[in-house]
């Protein structure tokens, strides 16, 4: 199963006895990869064991050859390496091992003292319990895990080559000079520095992120960068809808000018759908435009607000007033990233995958009806198409309508509600994809009235149901909701427009509902 992928290696951390050294073998095998183990080649250096050395020549001379070994090991390509079960407490170890993949063996610790008890030559086995407390610390900081409790070398082998199983995809977006990838691949967010070096002249970028996503990825992807020759300044925000304003705006528009950004300089948004408006924005309006390109991490910025060009802040009386269309130069989509969102967060993004399936694609709908279980354990063989098909629906919608003029507005299905739930609530209080859910079902009601069949209407509301997103208006003033649903941009004069489906998999272009029609559907709770 030899493959190319874009990281150059795989590493396997994690605490003494998880099965490091023998999962690799196996791995390795599988990949028709080379395999090291960094304690053999430790002790092919040093000319004794491991034991001997912490003994004669102490734990601080052994953490150096450590480090000098995996500074060695990680500029190979195409290999599995096996780490010591300390080798993350050095940030120089950590720094040179996220230039690959790296997944974290974990195993509980009476499981860990049953595998070891009559291994006596592990030099740090008297102090395992605070020591196995002390790790779990720290390998929590890192995205990729893999259970290795009641399973064999060989599960687990399987397990990590499932979720890198799917075959690299680029799709592209049509729209002539401003053309543009989308790549598709577990472990490309590895490959960003290539990806990015391919593309844009000046070797000096901003990388925006938040605190939640940038210490899970962020020095995988600013390692890729430098090794590619960039220059990288990283800016974090505070995660939440709340940063998506003028003021962060303002606060990235200081860093591009104190560090002498120029217009060829590329702005990266590394994150979900908040990072990328407002990385956007900002790409959009410094010095009239400056490259930009997305790294989605949540499932929702996947599947629907990384492609298209549409960028934008909130106003506190309203979402995304402050904006423009400002189209990313390339996409890389790395289904890897899902594996350490929230589970709200990623029920949210299912909401946006249920709304393309209502819009545009009725089997696209009775796919996720159909393998809910395994989009919910996150399969990727179940989950890929579906994202690749998002994509692939969402180009086709942006190529005919790229700044939404008519076509395009029917991917707000369920937003004008949301959008309105969201601002009343308070930013924060509902994600997006269970603001959009309560939209849904709302104008799937109204649509009822003028002949959505009332079965799709239960298809719909039971999937977002069965998915675990709130189908029923909160506890908000109608008049609240009215007069925030009226600021929406999709509105024309005073009339309030929504979109509706005709049926599963087709949508009409918005249109006006009479504020009564509205009152009655909203009244009901």
């Amino acid at each position: 199963m030899k493959k190319d992928f874009s990281f150059p290696f795989i590493a396997l951390a994690g605490f003494m006895g998880t099965g490091k050294s023998t999962v690799g073998k196996v791995l390795a095998e599988k990949l028709d990869w080379p395999f090291f183990d960094s304690d053999q080649k430790i002790e092919e250096a040093a000319g004794k064991s491991i034991s001997r050395i912490f003994a004669e020549d102490g734990e601080a001379h052994f953490r150096q050859l450590e480090r000098e070994v995996l500074a060695e090991l990680s500029r190979k390509r195409q290999v599995v390496i096996a780490t010591g079960g300390g080798s993350l407490l050095c940030e120089e170890n950590r720094k040179e091992l996220s230039r690959g993949l790296l997944f974290v063996l974990d195993a509980n610790l009476p499981s860990i003292s049953r595998r070891i008890e009559k291994d006596g030559a592990r030099p740090l086995l008297s102090r395992i319990e605070p020591l196995y407390q002390e790790r779990k610390k720290l390998y929590l900081g890192f995205p990729f895990h893999l259970e290795t409790e009641g399973r064999t070398p060989r599960e687990i082998a399987e397990t990590l080559l499932e979720l890198l199983s799917s075959e690299k995809k680029t799709l592209s977006v049509s729209l002539g000079e401003r053309s543009y990838p989308i790549l598709l691949e577990s472990g490309g967010i590895a490959g960003i520095g290539n990806f990015l070096s391919q593309r844009v002249l000046s070797r000096h970028c901003l990388l925006v992120s938040d605190e939640n996503v940038f210490p899970l990825y962020g020095s995988s992807v600013r390692q890729s960068l430098e090794d590619a020759g960039f220059s990288v300044h990283s800016a974090w925000i505070p995660a939440g809808e709340k940063s998506k304003s003028l003021e962060k705006a303002e606060e990235l528009f200081r860093r591009l000018i104190e560090n002498r950004f120029d217009r060829r300089s590329p702005i990266i948004a590394l994150g979900g759908g908040v990072v990328g408006d407002l990385a956007g924005f900002v790409a959009s309006t410094y010095q009239r435009g400056v490259p930009f390109f997305q790294i989605p991490t949540s499932l929702l910025a996947q599947i629907d607000s990384s492609v298209g060009g549409k960028v934008a802040v909130n106003h506190p009386l309203a979402k995304n007033m402050i904006g423009t269309f400002h189209q990313p130069q390339g996409v890389i989509i790395d289904p890897l990233c899902l594996l350490s969102l929230s589970e709200r967060e990623f029920k949210s993004g299912l909401a946006e995958l249920v709304k393309y399936g209502v819009i545009l694609d009725e089997e696209l709908f009775s796919s996720i009806e159909k393998n809910l279980p395994f989009l919910r354990a996150r399969k990727s063989e179940f989950l890929l198409p579906l994202i690749s098909r998002a994509c692939e629906l969402k180009a086709g919608i942006v190529e005919k309508d790229e700044r939404e003029n008519d076509l395009r507005a029917i991917l707000n299905f369920g937003h004008t509600l949301g959008h309105a739930i969201e601002a009343i609530a308070g930013y924060g209080t509902f994600t997006h994809g269970e603001a959009v859910a309560i939209g849904m079902v709302k104008a799937g009601e109204l649509a009822v009235l003028s002949g959505f069949p009332a079965q799709d209407q239960r298809r719909l509301k039971n999937l977002l149901e069965a998915i675990g997103l709130p189908t029923r208006i909160p506890e908000l003033s109608s008049k609240a909701l009215l007069e925030a649903m009226a600021m929406d941009k999709k509105n024309q004069g005073d009339s309030i427009s929504m979109v509706l489906p005709l049926r599963l998999g087709r949508a009409d272009l918005p249109r006006a509902i009479d504020h009564e029609s509205l009152r009655i559907i909203l009244d009901k709770r």
